[in-house]
């Protein structure tokens, strides 16, 4: 079976290098964008992941690049089979006119749709009723992040980003996007009423993020408010992944209505509990394996699911989140419900 992903060959992120690896075991794949524009080389399948990662720098596309993107999927279409990875509903916090005809456009044109859950495959089916039945899909969960290097603990971990060694680390990972995701972590550290704790953030947003206007005024309050934290700026690369994770009690996830996080899998590699809105995937997931859950509006609820998860740690719940995943969402497992699943395209 010959497979493209389509993606940028340049900025291949963690899933698309875990995916690429993973497909390898049954198939002949290959990561490329612009194989894709250019209508060049012959595959079984086209494998797609967020739609707006077809345009350069993930912009959004004008008018006549959707309708370019048109001809190029219809001229796919009788030649190849066209399956999407459902990551998220939208753009995060880039609800325009064109991005949602983007969105559209995108799933008109595929034969299948793999969902990370159940969440996502009844949203979906009750989205896109029009074309959701002539499809097929299937629910395949988030693979395990396995690429990460994983040589360090935790008191090794806190000295090397410079945090204290007793302190309750909650942990966000990845950027914030929006001020109210910096508002929502910043309001509610402040308010949790936990001795010794330390809030750990790894990426803060710089000025191209939308709201920025917003940011640097918050990032001064905190330090003289919130002296308990230690925010990074820049991006974090794969070997400096373990140094957060390890560091971590736990990882909380500050977004209003997710369909996915990368950070329950990396979570739960690393052994840690995690925390996360009671939405999407990621509420289905975290309340099926007995993690925290929160309203992300409702500051009690996000204040009693931190110190339930303090509690969990206490409990080693990271430790049985770590097997769970190696159980159910190893790149065995996945693997065979990838192959599955595209031979069942294919063959159709």
């Amino acid at each position: 079976m010959r497979i493209l992903i389509v993606s940028d060959t340049n900025l291949i992120n963690p899933f698309t290098k875990e995916l690429q690896g993973l497909i390898s075991g049954f198939g002949e794949v290959r990561v490329d964008k612009e194989q894709f524009w250019q209508k060049s080389n012959t595959y079984d399948v086209l494998l797609f992941q967020w739609p707006e990662e077809l345009f350069h720098n993930w912009n959004e596309p004008s008018t006549e690049e959707l309708n370019h993107l048109k001809a190029v999927l219809n001229w796919w279409r009788p030649r190849a089979k066209l399956v999407i990875i459902r990551h998220n509903y939208h753009p995060h916090y880039r609800d325009s006119a064109n991005y949602a005809q983007l969105y559209d456009i995108v799933y008109a044109h595929m034969d299948g749709v793999i969902h990370m859950g159940n969440h996502s495959k009844d949203e979906y089916q009750s989205r896109y009723q029009a074309i959701a039945l002539s499809q097929k899909h299937a629910v395949i969960p988030h693979l395990l992040f396995t690429s990460f290097p994983d040589q360090t603990n935790q008191i090794e971990a806190r000295k090397k980003l410079g945090i204290p060694t007793t302190s309750f680390i909650v942990l966000i990972f990845g950027a914030l996007r929006h001020k109210e995701e910096i508002h929502f972590a910043f309001k509610n550290f402040r308010r949790l009423r936990i001795k010794n704790k330390y809030l750990l953030i790894a990426k803060m947003p710089l000025k191209k993020y939308r709201g920025a206007r917003y940011i640097h005024p918050i990032i001064k309050m905190a330090y003289v408010l919130i002296p308990r934290t230690k925010l990074f700026f820049n991006f974090q690369p794969d070997d400096r992944v373990q140094y957060f994770f390890h560091a971590a009690d736990v990882v909380l996830i500050p977004r209003r209505a997710p369909l996915n996080s990368g950070n329950v899998p990396l979570g739960f590699a690393f052994g840690k509990v995690v925390i996360g809105p009671k939405k999407g995937n990621v509420g289905e997931i975290l309340e099926e394996t007995g993690n925290p859950t929160f309203d992300f509006d409702d500051n009690e609820s996000v204040k009693r699911a931190v110190e339930i998860g303090k509690t969990l740690v206490e409990n080693n719940k990271g430790e049985d989140n770590l097997v769970f995943a190696t159980n159910y969402w190893g790149h065995q497992n996945i693997s065979l419900k990838f192959q599955d699943f595209l031979k069942e395209i294919v063959g159709s």
